[in-house]
């Protein structure tokens, strides 16, 4: 089983990308309870004392492998967040989701700092498999994940659309080659 250090960062595409710590708490409060970003998401009461609490615990879980959550900087600044959850080392799978990112970016920094955590969770952590749930009203997310992502849709609950992905499905995908990005992941 492969794990990240706790003191885990990676500077990849322009982006710097570190693990979730307490002192995050504000900033995960502020994205978490704005009723206009995480519409899709469990939204948060805005009690940054309650947030930090949950990352207090929530380390405990990435110290045991189960958890990463991670945030996203852009020249110093946070601008996102991203949680890979639900890891099964077993079957070596995972559920991505939580990703949210500040208004105002500029177009494809967002899915830029996602593709880096899914080069985490397949090429640091060694993952296969990635499940996703996708609010159906989140009509953007969905086109997103079915024509550029090219995640394979497995089935739908009342509230969401479910799909999976693989490195294999990933290196298909159309978002590498929309983002100009390098195949291999490394900054040309």
């Amino acid at each position: 089983m492969n794990r990240l250090s706790p003191d885990f960062e990676l500077d990849r595409y322009g982006i710097q990308i570190r693990l979730v710590c307490e002192s995050d708490a504000p900033f995960v409060t502020e994205l978490r309870s704005s009723q206009d970003l995480a519409q899709y998401l469990h939204l948060a009461d805005g009690d940054v004392e309650k947030q930090r609490r949950w990352i207090e615990e929530y380390k405990k879980r990435e110290a045991e492998g189960k958890e990463y959550y991670f945030v996203y900087f852009k020249d110093g600044q946070p601008f996102g967040l991203h949680r890979l959850y639900n890891i099964d080392w077993t079957h070596l799978s995972f559920t991505s989701g939580s990703w949210i990112c500040k208004k105002g970016m500029p177009n494809g920094l967002c899915l830029t700092a996602a593709v880096i955590v899914m080069e985490i969770a397949y090429d640091n952590l060694g993952l296969l498999i990635e499940f996703i749930d996708v609010r159906k009203e989140n009509e953007n997310i969905v086109r997103l994940h079915r024509d550029v992502f090219r995640a394979i849709e497995y089935g739908e609950t009342e509230l969401d659309y479910l799909f999976l992905t693989t490195p294999e499905s990933r290196k298909n995908s159309r978002l590498k080659r929309f983002l100009g990005l390098p195949a291999n992941g490394i900054p040309v």
